[in-house]
């Protein structure tokens, strides 16, 4: 039991990095996180003040190897491992824009994973 738990915490340490490197890299120069623990789940959010993404590129940038920014280094698959990781612990992750500029991704995961 003790090594689930270890894997699952690395998993979510993977999945948050990948954000936070998403954010730095693509969001500009405010990056913000918040961590919300409810008793019941794990709330994450991790935003930022770039351009923000088109809402119809959002689904598909979730897919692996999917970049939008093929001038900077990278390999498209930090969202995508984030949301695998969050999927499989039972939670989700949802991309939304912020006013007036930026995204925010928000990670949801139960208390118990």
């Amino acid at each position: 039991m003790l090594a689930v738990m270890e894997e699952r915490a690395s998993r979510t340490r993977n999945a948050i990095g990948n954000l936070l490197d998403n954010a730095c890299r693509y969001g500009g120069p405010d990056v913000q996180i918040k961590v919300d623990d409810t008793g019941k789940n794990w709330t994450i959010e991790v935003w930022d003040n770039g351009p923000g993404i088109p809402a119809e590129q959002c689904a598909e940038l979730l897919q692996r190897g999917t970049r939008r920014d093929e001038q900077q280094d990278g390999s498209g698959l930090g969202l995508s491992i984030a949301q695998e990781i969050a999927d499989t612990c039972g939670g989700f992750l949802q991309l939304a824009n912020t006013q007036p500029t930026g995204l925010k991704v928000t990670v949801w995961l139960p208390e118990h994973i």
